[in-house]
């Protein structure tokens, strides 16, 4: 674990019931939690957790944002996923009891609870309710891990930014009309370049090019896709998706092999 602010202030029970992996769990139970539970305060870019560092805790996104990241073989950092409040994460070393598999960074000024090995072993252990959540997410991480993998081997770059948005758009969700396809809490331009390899350019020119051609449009951090089938094929087939389907090509087409000419830029 990197060195931070330790803060001595403790956490309530309140807050606790507020962490998804604890809805359900008896008050002796929170107690008890938040009685060991220590909290650390990470600035922006601070290592949060190193990759190969032994396991000694399971750690809460109490406030902030962390990004995990793992690195190539030509040592570049490829970003895994974001953790936001209310999230846990270090759980898959508590269970195997091998070195972290990650790096988990602060992406911005962040607060982090802390539960100590035995008593995150007896959780995961001791109680079915636990367990279950543990298992649904660990059969997450790996799904998102797959999609992941098959967004780094598109050579295309703006074609992986469609198949991050895809990714990301859910129906259903807005209030206003339940058909709408929409993606909120949209990350930053350079998370989501991050997270595919490539430069917050790239992705601002692939996210402005669907607004021009009335394929989505964007409010703040919320994007809403007119045309989730067109963004579908994009997604799928790369930019020539447009001229194959009738809708026009304004979208410049780059070809690099995991981008790499747009990392150069960064």
């Amino acid at each position: 674990m990197a060195k931070a602010s330790q803060v001595s202030m403790a956490i309530s029970q309140q807050v606790l019931s507020t962490i998804p992996l604890f809805e359900g769990i008896e008050s002796r139970i929170l107690e008890e939690i938040a009685g060991i539970m220590q909290l650390r305060l990470f600035a922006r870019r601070e290592t949060v957790i190193a990759k190969g560092a032994n396991s000694d805790s399971l750690a809460f996104l109490l406030e902030g944002s962390l990004q995990i990241v793992d690195f190539g073989e030509d040592g570049s950092e490829v970003g895994l996923h974001l953790v936001k409040p209310g999230d846990y994460f270090g759980e898959l070393s508590l269970i195997d009891n091998q070195p972290r598999s990650a790096t988990v960074v602060a992406v911005a000024p962040s607060t982090v609870g802390l539960l100590p090995r035995k008593a995150a072993r007896q959780l995961f252990f001791g109680y079915p309710l636990v367990a279950e959540r543990v298992m649904i997410r660990l059969a997450a991480v790996v799904r998102q891990l797959s999609h992941q993998r098959t967004l780094l081997s598109i050579s295309n770059a703006q074609q992986r930014v469609y198949l991050q948005l895809l990714g990301m758009a859910r129906t259903g969700i807005d209030p206003q009309n339940a058909d709408n396809t929409v993606i909120e809490n949209l990350p930053t331009q350079q998370q989501m370049a991050f997270n595919i390899n490539t430069s917050r350019e790239t992705v601002s020119r692939a996210i402005h090019s669907l607004q021009k051609r009335g394929i989505l449009k964007k409010e703040g951090r919320v994007i809403i896709v007119l045309q989730p089938d067109l963004l579908r094929k994009l997604a799928e087939e790369g930019p020539d998706a447009l001229e194959k389907h009738g809708a026009g090509n304004d979208i410049v087409t780059i070809e690099t092999p995991l981008a790499a000419r747009d990392m150069q830029q960064t």
